[in-house]
């Protein structure tokens, strides 16, 4: 059988599309794409985490505004009672100030140990407005109560003093200089100084005058000008109103009472004075009946022998 020849064709077959080989500029644009989308990736996540870190700031500046507000409403709450308290309860208000700041400083420094760490300074600078707060009101009630002990002393040295010249009126010069030198000596407001002065003028004076009352109501009577009679309404009589003004406003002890207390210092000396006139007339009635018994007795008894 005869062969047929081969033939190669050469020929490209139609509709087959050959694939495009990438040129380098279309390569570097890619890349380029990718670069591109890391970066934007990547400032997206900085972005958020910049939010994020914002947000966490923002939450952290709230947790240390509400951590120093609730500080300072329970700290207030409890120096409030914490005064309140001590003052009620302390005896001796001496050395109350330094004792209440150095309790203070000890629960503040507990206080901002305790709150969130951004909170702290904001905090400590806050809790030194509450500390002058506090100075201010301890001070306040050191300073008052002190200066009430010191009144309420000298108002007992003042009573020793009145009892002592009741029983002495020789001392009334030397008790009176030294109460109204203690007097002067406390620091009160000048219109509070000018009626403790009265008051301890009169109140010497007065004690003194009724010890002289009570011991001798004629000496009174003639050292205060008055005669020692009683008008129609019961009122003491001076012997001469003039010269018992005088003699009233020349004495040291008499010009130092208030008229109606001078009164009744005169009447009480002239009541006393009539009773114990009286009573002394009784006393030599008596006296003389126990004679005139006696007399008749020992006649009686002259006859029988």
């Amino acid at each position: 059988m005869p062969r047929l020849p081969q033939y190669i064709s050469t020929a490209q077959p139609s509709g087959i599309v050959r694939g495009v080989v990438p040129s380098s500029p279309q390569v570097g644009g890619l890349v380029a794409g990718i670069t591109q989308g890391a970066h934007a990736v990547q400032r997206g996540e900085d972005i958020r985490a910049a939010q994020m870190e914002r947000e966490r700031q923002r939450i952290a500046e709230e947790e240390a505004k509400a951590a120093v507000s609730l500080t300072m409403s329970e700290g207030r709450a409890h120096w409030t009672e914490q005064l309140v308290n001590a003052q009620q309860n302390t005896a001796d208000a001496a050395g109350f100030t330094q004792r209440t700041l150095k309790d203070f400083d000890a629960w503040s420094q507990k206080a901002i140990e305790a709150a969130p760490e951004d909170a702290r300074s904001h905090l400590a600078a806050r809790l030194q407005d509450l500390k002058l707060s506090v100075h201010e009101r301890a001070f306040s009630f050191e300073a008052d109560s002190r200066r009430a002990k010191v009144v309420d002393d000298f108002s007992t040295g003042l009573d020793a003093a009145r009892r002592t010249a009741q029983a002495d009126p020789s001392q009334f010069a030397q008790l009176m200089a030294e109460q109204l030198a203690a007097a002067n000596a406390l620091t009160l407001d000048p219109k509070s100084k000018a009626k403790l002065l009265e008051s301890t003028r009169e109140t010497i004076a007065f004690d003194t005058a009724s010890g002289i009352v009570g011991r001798d109501p004629d000496a009174f009577l003639a050292m205060s000008g008055m005669a020692g009679g009683k008008s129609k309404d019961g009122k003491p009589l001076p012997a001469d109103p003039a010269k018992a003004a005088k003699a009233v406003a020349d004495n040291p002890i008499l010009s130092n009472l208030r008229p109606e207390h001078l009164d009744s210092l005169v009447e009480r000396a002239t009541m006393l004075s009539i009773t114990r006139k009286a009573e002394l007339d009784a006393e030599r009635e008596r006296q003389a009946r126990r004679a005139e018994a006696n007399a008749e007795r020992i006649g009686r008894e002259q006859d029988r022998a």
